[in-house]
This record gives structure tokens, C-alpha cells and sequence, in this order.
């Protein structure tokens, strides 16, 4: 048996080898092969047959493994492969590997297949032309941020619009100009981009470079003249004795404390203030000396400066004005109080011009400044700032906002604060006392204030006078009040112009230097030591009284 089994076996795999090597030459014709077969084959069939049912598993196994098998992988397997995945990333300029329609890129390129399949469907906006750009290296892994976020910041209408393509094409044609016209686009996105680069370019306007209000007065010099205590001031209210002035206000007038030192928080030291009325001497050689700026009892005083913006032709051209056109006040005034008119005129003429420079500096700040830093007067002024106060809470107006001059004076004839509440008077009867613009009050109060420090009516103010030889220096010593004997300054040498008039018995000796010219000197009398207490300067007074007489001589009174 196993001998037949042998012989059996032998033709059986030469028929299989026979088999195999015609399937694989002509796969193409498997039927012809079949059909010729040798009388040996059918012998062997029959053999077969007569076999156990084992050999033919063995015979018939292999078949499906060697000629199905193979067929699959090479037919279905290894050409979608070939066509998909190296094609598509090793060439993708040519479109016949890769085509954009087939669905087998989008897992392949991922989300660059993603951006840049609405860029060949649907047109591609105006933010898309750069991002397309920006795509130009695909093995960047950020690619599908720079996707996403041009859509939204640049152009937020757009994704409205995006949204819209995979429902229906209702957004093409907005979407039109941009296919074939990219300049379009790139104009769209200026015009989107110019809104926020406007306000950028565009400089701020200049109230915000100016938050804080200017100040009413001209800021100090810068000719390195002011003295090294007024270099550093602290504020108001780090002053103890700023403190215990507000302490005293509480105590003696009722003020309130939290409202003045509101007040002084909203002021500080006044250094031009300070400098102007004590300035520091001499004064720099570019600056010209000005009346404000004069200084006082030195030997480089000059009379012929200082007199002059006085003494000139437009001073007394004002003064004429101002006398005719409130004629009746003035001769009203000078008939009830005995002060003559042109005194009354000159006065104004001298402090303010007739009303028309009343002064910019804050009143409160001015008079604070000098009152806690001037080292000589600040009691006076101190004094002067409470009447200050007072005066304000009476009549009603904010302190804050009354300027003057740099001392502190008011108005049109420059009150003082304590001379307005002492003489100021309501002159016009219109129920209220306005010194900054009623001129009817002005003139009143100052004709008031002349004949309450003693203005004697018909008696002399001043005569010039010579002298035979210099003056004795304690003559000027002497004051401002008249103390020294007419007769014995006669007898000394002093001369008067018009010798044989009638004189006060009493009288101060005024001299007024010029450097290189010769000393002017006057015999001033009772009521010149009036005008002295409106300005406590022989300069002042004596301006006063020259322009009153020229301003007498040009009215022809």
C-alpha cells in the first residue's frame, strides 16, 4: 500500500508544478490549458479518486494560497498605495496624482488640504490672499492657526459669510471682486486697517497736553536772582504756622477749618511774588528796572526811571479822559471829602492806569506767599490776609478766584484788604461796595481814604527846594512824617522855590537821586504824608503829586 502510495504521490506534484507554471505564464487563458491535457492526467485524476479524503486537502490547500491570494494584494492593495500616499506628498505640483475633488487627500494633508480647499471652491476673501502666503511652508505645524486667525480679528463679517457657502451661494457675490481682483482686496483691507491707524497718527489734542489751568501770573525770571530761602518753599499746608493761622480763623471768626485748608491746598508759594516785592539787588543788566522792581534805599535808585512810565504824555492823555468822562463823581467827591479832583485822578492814573491794569496775580495766593515767607513784613501782611478772608465771606465772593497785584492791593484804586473794609465805600448807592469795576465806588473810596488819614483841605502837599550845600544826612533819616523845622532848614541852608509864601512849620526832607544827574529835592507836608500812606515810598508819592499837577494844568483848573 505504501509502496502505491509512492508512485502515486509523484504524478500528482508534477501535474501540480505543470499546473502552476502554465496559471502563472498565461493567466490571461486558463481555459485553453485545461482542455489539451495528456492521457496521464486523466489517469491520474481516476487515481485520485480512488485515494483517501485526506490527499486531496493537502493537493487542493496550496491552490488558493499560491493563485487567489496573491491576486488580492497586488490588484487592490499595494496601487491605491501607490497612488495616494507617496504621489500626494512627494509631488504635489502634479494634478493628475493628486486631485483636488477625491476625498482621499483631506486625512492624507490634513488641515492644509482643509484651508486650502475653500480657496479653489468658494473665492477666496480678502483675508485669505495673505494667509495664503503665509501657507508657502507646509511643514510648519502652526498652519492652521495663521487659518483661523486672520478670519477673525481682520474681518469679522467674513465668518458670518463663511458660514453661509456650505448652506447655499448666496455670499458669491461679495466674494466676486476678490477672484479677479486682488488690488480690491488688498484696498478693502486698508480701508478696514485706516479707522485704527487714524487715531494712532493723529497727535492728541492740546487740552490734554495742558491738564492743569495756567496760572494768572508770568512765571520768576530765570536770571538766578532769587535768594536761596525762597529756592525751596514747602506747600501751605506742611506750615505750622499756615496751621495755627487756620486755628485762629476757627476760633476768632468762625471759619471752618476743612474749607480753608481746601483753600490753601489750592495754592502754593508765590516766588515771582515774593521777588517782585523784595526783589534781590542789583537786578540782572539785561533786565530793565520797572516800578515794581525798584528797590528801596539804595543809592542806585533812580528817579527819572522810575518816574517815567508816570510822568509821560499817554499817562496824562488817560488822565484827562478819565477826569471828563466822570466829571461830576470826581467834583462830587472832592467837594463832600476836600481832596482835589486831580489828586483823586492821579492816584488811579498811578496805581492802575485808570482802571485798565488791576493786576493777575490770585489775591489769596499773593497775600499767603508774603505773609508765611517775606522776612520782614509778615505780619502786616498776615493781617492783611485774614481782612482778606473776611472781606471775601461779606460781600460774597470766592477767594480763589479775586486777583490783584502782587501785594495783594484790589480793584481799580488798589485796596488793600483791610483799607477795603475800613474805607471802600458803596458810592453810587446801588445797595453794594465794587471796587474791580464800579467807578463811581472807586472814586468815592479813595476821595474816603485821604480824608480819613488826614487830608486838610487848601493846604500844600510839596515844594521843591535847592540846596547851598549837601544835605545833612539826617535830614532823610528823619522819616516820612513831617518832623523837621521849615525855618531851621532855611536857616541851614535849604531854599524854597516862591520863598515868600506861606509853609507848614513842619516838613520832611524828600531827595530824589538819578545816577548822573543831579539830586532833585522837595519839602514835602501834611497832606504829602498822606499820599505816603497809600504807598510808603518818596518815588510813589512824589509821581502822584507831579502827575496831579500836570494833569491840573492840562484840564486848565
Amino acid at each position: 500500500m505504501g509502496h502505491k502510495l509512492k508512485y502515486a504521490v509523484a504524478p500528482l506534484l508534477l501535474l501540480t508544478a505543470v499546473v502552476s507554471g502554465h496559471t502563472q505564464a498565461n493567466k490571461t487563458d486558463p481555459p485553453k490549458d485545461k482542455s489539451p491535457k495528456p492521457a496521464q492526467v486523466q489517469q491520474t485524476k481516476k487515481q485520485l479518486d480512488q485515494t483517501p479524503a485526506q490527499k486531496p486537502t493537502q493537493a487542493v490547500a496550496p491552490k488558493p494560497a499560491q493563485v487567489t491570494a496573491p491576486k488580492a494584494p497586488q490588484a487592490a492593495a499595494p496601487k491605491p498605495a501607490q497612488t495616494v500616499a507617496p504621489k500626494g506628498t512627494k509631488d504635489p505640483a502634479k494634478p493628475d496624482q493628486a486631485p483636488a475633488p477625491k476625498p482621499t487627500k483631506a486625512p492624507a494633508q490634513g488641515t492644509q488640504a482643509g484651508a486650502l480647499k475653500p480657496a479653489q471652491t468658494a473665492a477666496p476673501k480678502p483675508t485669505q490672499s495673505p494667509v495664503q502666503a503665509d501657507k508657502a511652508d507646509p511643514p510648519k505645524s502652526e498652519s492652521p492657526k495663521p487659518a483661523q486667525s486672520p478670519k477673525a480679528p481682520v474681518e469679522k463679517p467674513d465668518q458670518a459669510d463663511k458660514a453661509k457657502p456650505a448652506k447655499g451661494q448666496s455670499p458669491k457675490p461679495e466674494q466676486k471682486p476678490d477672484k479677479g481682483d486682488k488690488g480690491k482686496a488688498q484696498t478693502t483691507e486698508g480701508a478696514a486697517k485706516k479707522p485704527a491707524k487714524q487715531p494712532v497718527q493723529k497727535p492728541l489734542p492740546k487740552p490734554t497736553q495742558k491738564p492743569m489751568p495756567k496760572p494768572a501770573h508770568k512765571p520768576v525770571p530765570k536770571h538766578g536772582h532769587v535768594p536761596e530761602h525762597l529756592a525751596q518753599l514747602p506747600a501751605f499746608l506742611d506750615n505750622p504756622d499756615v496751621i495755627d493761622f487756620i486755628g485762629r480763623m476757627v476760633v476768632s471768626h468762625g471759619f471752618d477749618a476743612d474749607t480753608l485748608k481746601e483753600q490753601f491746598s489750592m495754592i502754593e508759594p508765590n516766588i515771582r511774588a515774593l521777588t517782585l516785592f523784595r526783589p534781590v539787588w542789583p537786578p540782572p543788566v539785561q533786565q530793565p528796572q520797572s516800578r515794581q522792581t525798584q528797590p528801596k534805599g539804595t543809592s542806585v535808585q533812580s528817579w527819572k526811571h522810575y518816574s517815567a512810565p508816570f510822568l509821560n504824555s499817554n499817562r496824562i492823555a488817560g488822565g484827562v479822559a478819565f477826569w471828563r468822562e466822570n466829571a461830576a463823581t470826581i467834583e462830587k467827591a472832592s467837594n463832600q471829602y476836600g481832596v482835589p479832583p486831580e489828586i483823586i485822578v492821579a492816584i488811579i492814573g498811578v496805581e492802575t492806569l485808570y482802571g485798565r491794569h488791576k493786576g493777575g496775580f490770585r489775591v489769596m495766593e499773593a497775600l499767603a506767599s508774603l505773609a508765611f515767607h517775606d522776612p520782614k513784613r509778615g505780619d502786616f501782611f498776615r493781617e492783611e490776609l485774614e481782612n482778606f478772608l473776611l472781606l471775601a465771606r461779606e460781600n460774597g465772593f470766592d477767594p480763589l478766584k479775586t486777583q490783584g497785584s502782587y501785594a495783594g492791593a484790589i480793584g481799580i484804586p488798589q485796596f488793600m484788604p483791610k483799607s477795603w473794609r475800613r474805607f471802600a465805600i458803596d458810592y453810587d448807592d446801588d445797595g453794594r461796595i465794587d471796587l474791580d469795576n464800579n467807578v463811581a465806588d472807586s472814586i468815592g473810596s479813595v476821595a474816603n481814604y485821604m480824608k480819613e488819614y488826614g487830608w486838610q483841605k487848601g493846604e500844600p502837599v510839596a515844594d521843591r527846594a535847592t540846596l547851598s550845600d549837601s544835605p545833612d544826612p539826617a535830614w532823610a533819616a528823619a522819616g516820612m512824617l513831617p518832623s523837621l523845622s521849615v525855618k531851621e532848614l532855611k536857616a541851614a541852608g535849604v531854599k524854597i522855590e516862591g520863598d515868600d509864601k506861606i509853609t507848614p512849620a513842619l516838613a520832611t526832607f524828600i531827595e530824589l537821586p538819578t545816577p548822573g544827574q543831579p539830586t532833585e529835592y522837595w519839602l514835602g507836608y501834611g497832606n504829602y504824608y498822606v499820599i505816603t500812606r497809600y504807598n510808603r515810598s518818596h518815588y510813589y508819592s512824589m509821581s502822584v503829586f507831579l502827575l496831579a499837577e500836570l494833569l491840573r494844568d492840562s484840564v486848565g483848573q
